[in-house]
């Protein structure tokens, strides 16, 4: 007999679309902060939620659009 119950993880399907604006006016620290933030945001997302795709969009006057997170991390626009 358990004397405590499972933690039961929520069984979701969804799509975070991430945008970052890399153009010269956001200045080499903000596009690092957000590239920081962005890698940090889906630790964490895909840790707790396996079923998350993610889609990398990134923008300097026009957009770019990245299929995995290592690929926008390398990403030098503006």
């Amino acid at each position: 007999v358990r004397d405590w119950e499972p933690i039961r993880t929520p069984e979701i399907n969804a799509q975070v679309t991430v945008a970052i604006d890399l153009s010269g006016s956001m200045g080499f620290d903000l596009s690092r902060l957000a590239k920081i933030l962005t890698y940090d945001l889906r630790a964490f997302l895909t840790n707790r939620y396996p079923k998350v795709v993610f889609r990398f969009v990134a923008f300097d006057g026009g957009g770019h659009a990245y299929e995995t997170l290592e690929e926008l991390l390398r990403a030098e626009l503006g």
